[in-house]
């Protein structure tokens, strides 16, 4: 099944609120992501997104429950009604369509699952493919890489040689895939660890979100809701 996308032709103004005048983020979060570069953008626990430029953080005006970004001028939100919108650098625009979650690869490569965990992909050219199988969340690599989770905690990537969705060994709750050979994901007891391309190294406990780039950082959220940089 394929889907136009056709963007609505009005846009949502961006204005810079505030700044948190250091280079830690003192509010509560539930959403990273770590773009291109060292960009870097949070949504706090009000739906609020900030991005980091240089040892500030700018209010971003637009509630959004999720963000995911490939530059400071190129990111995909989800609204807390599953809407979905693009920044530009400049503004917000609506996009058709309803996802309530999404990831964008550094590649430009989008993303995303549906209320009912259907998987759609962007081709580029103003449609949404439907993607075999059924996840809660996805993750796009910087490679290309595409890997998710089910609602039974299952992981997935896909596999191009076959076509097809492989099951990866473990149980988790989160994926963020880097590239097809560097992963990390979090297990039901808030493990996070690291795929290797063969095998899973433990890393640490009591995170829920995970985000990185392919230049290596990597920023996490605790369970309190903190912002965290692991590399």
């Amino acid at each position: 099944m394929k889907k136009n996308i056709f963007l609505v032709l009005f846009s949502l103004a961006f204005v810079t609120v505030s700044y948190c005048q250091n280079n830690e983020f003192n509010r509560k979060v539930k959403c990273v992501s770590v773009g291109a570069g060292n960009t870097l953008w949070v949504v706090d626990t009000d739906n609020n997104v900030y991005k980091r430029k240089g040892y500030q953080w700018i209010k971003i005006a637009r509630e959004v429950k999720q963000v995911s970004m490939m530059s400071d001028n190129l990111a995909w939100g989800i609204t807390p009604e599953n809407k979905i919108i693009v920044w530009d650098g400049k503004v917000w625009t609506y996009v058709t369509g309803d996802l309530k979650q999404i990831s964008v690869g550094e590649n430009g490569q989008v993303c995303g699952v549906n209320a009912l965990n259907e998987i759609y992909r962007n081709d580029g050219k103003n449609n949404w493919d439907r993607f075999q199988g059924y996840l809660k969340q996805v993750s796009v690599g910087s490679d290309g890489a595409l890997w998710g989770v089910n609602i039974d905690n299952n992981l997935y990537k896909w596999s191009l040689s076959a076509n097809n969705w492989v099951n990866v060994e473990g149980k988790f709750t989160y994926v963020c895939a880097v590239t097809d050979n560097l992963v990390f994901a979090i297990t039901p007891t808030y493990t996070l660890m690291k795929w290797d391309g063969t095998q899973w190294t433990l890393l640490a406990g009591n995170y829920q979100y995970i985000s990185g780039n392919s230049s290596g950082i990597v920023y996490a959220i605790d369970m309190n809701g903190q912002l965290v940089r692991l590399r």
